[in-house]
């Protein structure tokens, strides 16, 4: 199993029904489920339109932070994160997060680790 793979992020919210306006509050848990200290840790908030034929969704526009840097996270470490989305626009969204570990080196990449879905 490689170090990405030994990643994990869960989130604690699956459905929530809203209105234009609301603000939704969330957590998400990374933990490092493997055997080695793992590399530092980004998390970035992604949102997409449900609606077939809707407009894209600007992220940044939902929320006052849409990433979130880990330190390093022992094996069997976790940290939590908390999230806001304000929802600014009527419709069908579905939210998920994506664990990204920093690469070893430039000439190098890592495998992201995308969490389960809320809508």
């Amino acid at each position: 199993m490689g170090a990405e793979q030994s990643m994990q992020i869960s989130v604690d919210l699956e459905y929530k029904g809203v209105k234009a306006g609301d603000e939704v509050l969330f957590s998400t848990v990374v933990t490092n489920n493997g055997a080695e200290d793992s590399a530092l840790l980004m998390v970035a908030m992604n949102i997409v339109n449900l609606e077939k034929g809707g407009d894209p969704v600007d992220p940044e526009d939902w929320s006052p932070r849409r990433t979130q840097a880990i330190e390093p996270l022992a094996p069997g470490q976790s940290a939590q994160l908390e999230w806001t989305i304000d929802a600014i626009l009527a419709g069908d969204y579905m939210v998920y997060m994506v664990l990204i570990p920093e690469p070893d080196s430039a000439q190098t990449t890592s495998q992201p680790v995308a969490s389960s879905a809320s809508t």
